[in-house]
């Protein structure tokens, strides 16, 4: 988990998360003297409750090969669970 300024960072849940992100990132790799661009989706949990600060946040503590970072989704920890429990519903 990383703390900084206050606020907290989890890819994983924690007791006082309050809000979660889902985070679009676009990387470059070299590969056989190709660049390969693909696509990664990752989720972070937060105390910070300004989205457009931790999208800078993330960005800025990204690796050289990080060619686009963006938040593509964004709840509450109450909108999380509901969308959580419908998913579980739908399912079973």
């Amino acid at each position: 988990m990383l703390e900084l300024h206050g606020r907290k960072y989890s890819k994983k849940p924690f007791d006082d998360y309050t809000h979660r992100a889902r985070v679009k990132i676009e990387v470059a790799e070299i590969k056989n003297h190709d660049v390969v661009r693909r696509e990664i989706h990752i989720g972070v949990y937060t105390t910070n409750v300004n989205r457009q600060d931790v999208q800078d946040i993330l960005f800025k503590r990204s690796a050289e090969n990080v060619l686009k970072l963006e938040i593509d989704w964004w709840a509450t920890r109450e909108q999380d669970e509901a969308a959580a429990k419908f998913i579980e519903e739908l399912v079973l």
